[in-house]
This record gives structure tokens, sequence and C-alpha cells, in this order.
């Protein structure tokens, strides 16, 4: 049985269009974003999140 199967057997997959996607990761983006300062002031020379939180928000802007 998949890891991902639930108790049925099934797999739980969700079909989604570019359009929804990009509106996921908007959100996650926003989210991510809120928090960020939290991140930055124990570790202010890490630009990784900053920099992926900026990434996932030109995807949901369209880039």
């Amino acid at each position: 049985m998949p890891t991902n199967a639930n108790r049925t057997g099934r797999t739980d997959r969700i079909a989604l269009t570019e359009d929804e996607l990009r509106e996921i990761t908007g959100y996650a983006a926003d989210c991510a974003g809120r928090v960020l300062h939290l991140f930055e002031q124990s570790l202010p020379a890490d630009r990784r999140p900053r920099e992926a939180v900026e990434a996932a928000r030109a995807f949901a802007d369209g880039g």
C-alpha cells in the first residue's frame, strides 16, 4: 500500500489548474510573509526564507 494511501486504500490526490496552484501559492506566501520577521530576527544574514517567499509571490503573481 502506498505510504500516502488512506484507510480505503485510495491515494489522496487533488488535481489543480495552474491558476489554482498560483492562488494557493499566493496564500502560502502571504502566511509565511507575516512571520518572516521572526526568522530574520534570529538569523538576519540568512536570506533563503525571504528569497523563497519572494519567489513564491512572483509565481503567484504570474511570473
